[in-house]
């Protein structure tokens, strides 16, 4: 995460809770958000909801996939 600024313009920033099991993907998406934003990353719900309890949170984004059906 961003160290906040000396103008504490930072902590005014939104909150995103970024969730995906693949620890490249939060890296990219990390990059990708973090001069907007003040990111959190989980790899787990578990973890996630740990989060959740701690930190109000603007935004998640989670990666989820649809298992397709037994056949």
């Amino acid at each position: 995460m961003n160290t906040p600024d000396p103008c504490g313009q930072y902590d005014s920033l939104p909150l995103v809770l970024v969730v995906d099991d693949e620890t490249r993907s939060l890296d990219a998406i990390r990059r990708n958000l973090e001069e907007d934003f003040r990111i959190l990353t989980a790899t787990s719900a578990d973890e996630a909801r740990g989060l959740l309890e701690r930190h109000e949170v603007s935004v998640i984004l989670c990666d989820q996939r649809s298992r397709a059906p037994a056949a």
